[in-house]
């Protein structure tokens, strides 16, 4: 799978703060995905390793928010579209705390999501990373947050990205934290459920 083009194409800065917001959007399905049975969500929050976040200092902040938030909103994402089960996250937890690992260190870490798949019996692990900053700006004066979300599904006997999505871009200050993962959240999965569904779901168990 090539990798997906992750630099947020909003091309004048005083246009995305005269708008309430500048978001890009890219997703790709693998050419060999197969529905899976069963999903388990795993979220991190890193405003320092989220690729495209937007961080300087003296200029912005990172703006902290529960990985709970994130997880909630990606398992209602993936019930949702209907065409498999998810693991509940006390299951995901459980593994995570059984391998002795830090939930920063799970995103670039192939073996330990496929590891922690087996444990909790899933076909597929959803791994999610965002960072949101926020800062002050000068002209137009404003507040501002600046959102970057990446989402990939790894198939666990495999180990390969089965489906990628990234987001990235400004929002106006008014919009909540809750606001901005519903947002960026709902385009995603909204451009992969075209994809996905014309591909055929899991046979049923005889």
């Amino acid at each position: 799978m090539n990798p997906i083009d992750r630099t947020p194409r909003c091309a004048l800065l005083l246009l995305a703060t005269a708008l309430a917001s500048c978001v890009s959007y890219d997703t790709v399905l693998s050419k060999d995905f197969r529905v899976p049975k069963t999903v388990a969500v795993v979220a991190v929050v890193d405003a320092q390793k989220a690729e495209g976040s937007f961080l300087i200092t003296g200029a912005s902040d990172p703006y902290a928010f529960d990985t709970d938030l994130l997880t909630d909103k990606l398992t209602r994402y993936l019930v949702d579209q209907k065409l498999y089960s998810v693991v509940e996250r006390a299951s995901v937890q459980d593994a995570i705390t059984e391998m002795s690992l830090s939930i920063s260190d799970i995103f670039d870490n192939r073996a330990a999501q496929q590891k922690i798949g087996k444990l909790c019996g899933a076909d597929h692990i959803v791994i999610a990373r965002a960072s949101m900053t926020d800062g002050w700006m000068l002209l137009p004066p404003t507040w501002w947050k600046y959102i970057v979300l990446e989402l990939r599904a790894v198939d666990i006997e495999t180990g390969l990205v089965m489906w990628a999505g990234h987001a990235g871009g400004w929002y106006m200050y008014p919009f909540s934290e809750d606001e901005l993962l519903e947002s960026v959240s709902a385009s995603i999965f909204a451009e992969l459920s075209e994809d996905m569904a014309a591909v055929e779901p899991p046979a049923a168990d005889a």
